[in-house]
């Protein structure tokens, strides 16, 4: 048997993980485990996707493939016809995982807490999604597992902040993290640290979780992902106060050491994250830029006006707080309260038909997507006039041109916009703010460019472009108030270790985070898809290595095979199937 198939894979995903921060502590001698690993391995900056963010990073991490094939650029989606963002689950992504051909050959797999991943997919082995996803909703595969997670790890998928007195405790946060970066130092007081403290106990305890499953389960897999989700969140709001993050990051090492032990002298160790840190200057708000080039129109505030916005917003909020964002707990609500009132059930059809009219009334999804209580504050547009509007933003730095205006407006539309987005500068600055302005044809491929937002534009390091669709009245068009301090950089890391890796510690350079997943296939003995977008990472292995020398088989998708996955893409995109 060849040594490779005795060989265990272990990826630790650090949301977020940043040379910038991480390495002065390894400097200063407080992560040992990792500057072990580092000297004894290689490492290196890994690229990110665009945008760098955690949807779509993580996907294109598993699958190494960019949003173009996969039908997922953002958290979210705008559909015009329906007015309402879109928030994508694992449903979303159109395309197998590595780990789907690591089960299909029989390799034994663990995926822990991946940023869409909910809901779970059957696997060889266990799955537990990640964000977006409450503790409410069915989260593992298999099922029963579930269970076993809260009574034993005392496991919540999405950490709940809200739990101070007056039910604003991640608001008061917020607000502690705005005064800092305004400098408004009489307004912060011991309370403010004590909470952000109270924060960064509360992801120590998630993350400490989350090994304690994953140490348990590494015996028995030959390949486990485990990602540490809320180190993100952590960064966010404490990225300036690098005292108050160590002790996270010392856990971190702590585990990683611990979990190394475990899996014995015959696994390899990957150390990734999906997109890097930094400080962050300055905030963009796009959509009050577009509202003042006249691209973005408002709806007309009547004097009088009738209740019935107020109550759909009302009945929208109650639905949202006991977190009814599944269509099978909607549907049960809706049987029960038909039982209850007409004394029968109502039919499938019929039942179909009122689910959608109460959606759409409530301007909610009417598919079963499942939505995280983190991510659902930017859902209505109902402030803006969508008929009007030509162009609107959202999520970080995704531009939409309106659906009702078609070519050749819609190209002059887009071409317009770039020219003018690329004279933005920000207060006092003559250098462009912009790193990338593109329209998304010219920066992602693939059969989903249909769902591609119109154009993408990502702010220089340090700096974001927030396109929440309704702004707040007092956000002017450029913030340095802001409630976070740190943001993404688009470079994260890459730290490899084990008996097939190198033990010079030297850094590589060229790294991206699609190439992972055909690097992993290769080293369990598997062919690489040849419709991927990453590579093997050859130069990571040992020379003497069976990864090094074994050539790289690819596994070749015939031209009719890729006819009939382009029809069916067609038709799932039509929903005629």
């Amino acid at each position: 048997m060849a040594d490779y198939l005795n060989r265990k894979i272990v990826v630790i995903g650090i949301d977020g993980a940043s040379f910038e921060l991480i390495t002065p502590f390894i400097q200063e001698g407080k992560l040992p485990n990792m500057k072990h690993i580092i000297d004894g391995g290689v490492w290196g900056s890994l690229e990110s996707s665009i945008p760098a963010v955690t949807f779509p990073a993580w996907k294109c991490y598993s699958t190494s493939k960019n949003p173009g094939k996969l039908g997922a650029f953002y958290w979210t989606t705008l559909d015009f016809e329906k007015r309402i963002i879109r928030f994508h689950n694992s449903k979303s992504f159109k395309s197998k995982e590595f780990w789907d051909y690591l089960g299909a050959a029989g390799y034994r797999i663990a995926v822990i807490n991946m940023p869409s991943t909910y809901p779970p997919k059957e696997v060889n082995g266990v799955m537990i999604a990640g964000e977006p996803v409450s503790g409410s909703q069915e989260y593992t595969y298999p099922k029963e597992l579930q269970k076993n997670l809260v009574k034993k790890y005392n496991y919540d998928p999405h950490i709940q902040f809200n739990e101070n007195k007056d039910g604003k405790f991640i608001e008061s946060i917020k607000r502690f993290t705005a005064n800092r970066r305004s400098g408004r130092t009489k307004l912060i007081n011991e309370d403010d640290f004590t909470r952000l403290s109270n924060l960064l106990e509360k992801v120590k305890e998630a993350t400490q979780s989350r090994f304690d499953l994953a140490k348990d389960l590494i015996s028995n897999i030959d390949f486990m992902h485990l990602t540490l989700f809320y180190v993100d969140d952590a960064q966010h709001y404490a990225w300036d106060l690098k005292e108050m993050l160590l002790p996270l990051w010392e856990l971190i090492d702590d585990n990683i050491g611990e979990l190394i032990t475990l899996g014995g002298r015959e696994s390899n160790f990957f150390i990734m994250s999906d997109h890097g840190f930094t400080d962050l200057e300055w905030v963009f708000v796009i959509n009050r830029w577009l509202e003042r080039e006249g691209y973005l129109i408002r709806q007309q505030i009547k004097k009088k006006t009738s209740n019935y916005g107020g109550f759909r917003n009302r009945l929208k909020l109650l639905v949202e707080r006991v977190y009814v964002h599944s269509l099978s707990i909607f549907k049960t609500i809706l049987k029960r309260i038909a039982n209850s009132y007409l004394g029968s059930t109502i039919k499938g059809n019929v039942q179909s038909s009122l689910v959608n009219k109460v959606a759409d009334f409530l301007r909610m999804p009417a598919d079963n997507t499942a939505v995280s209580p983190r991510v659902d504050s930017c859902r209505d547009l109902g402030k803006i006039d969508m008929d009007r509007t030509k162009a609107i933003a959202t999520g970080e730095g995704l531009i939409w041109i309106n659906s009702n205006v078609q070519d050749p407006e819609r190209s002059l539309l887009k071409d317009e916009l770039i020219e003018k987005i690329r004279d933005i500068r920000r207060p006092g600055d003559i250098e462009p703010f912009f790193d990338l302005i593109s329209k998304s044809k010219d920066i992602y491929w693939g059969p989903y460019l249909d769902k591609a937002p119109d154009l993408v534009v990502c702010a220089k390091k340090k700096n974001i472009v927030w396109g929440v669709p309704n702004p707040a009245p007092h956000e002017v068009e450029w913030l340095q108030e802001f409630h976070w301090v740190g943001y993404h950089d688009p470079y994260g890391i890459f730290i490899a270790s084990g008996p097939d890796i190198k033990s010079t510690g030297s850094e590589l350079k060229g790294l991206r985070i699609y190439d992972l997943a055909p690097t992993i296939l290769h080293m369990f003995g598997l062919p690489v898809p040849a419709d991927i977008d990453g590579r093997v990472l050859k130069e990571i292995f040992r020379e003497d290595s069976d990864p090094f020398q074994r050539k790289v088989k690819i596994k070749e998708i015939s031209e009719e095979s890729q006819r009939i996955r382009n029809k069916i893409a067609e038709l799932k995109r039509d929903r005629r199937i």
